[in-house]
């Protein structure tokens, strides 16, 4: 799925500054991988149980 950070932050009912820190602590925890603008998800039954 390609989203971007605009959609993301509309997703989220959240802002940009919000996104990039969960971004950051979702890559600290192995959640995702950030290169570049791509964001790869490797760790989605993690991901789908903070929701």
């Amino acid at each position: 799925m390609d989203t971007n950070k605009k959609d993301l932050t509309s997703l989220m009912n959240s802002t940009r500054e919000t996104l990039s820190r969960r971004l950051s602590a979702f890559q600290k925890e192995g959640y995702i991988e950030m290169t570049g603008k791509r964001i790869v998800n490797k760790n989605y039954d993690a991901l789908e149980n903070l929701l």
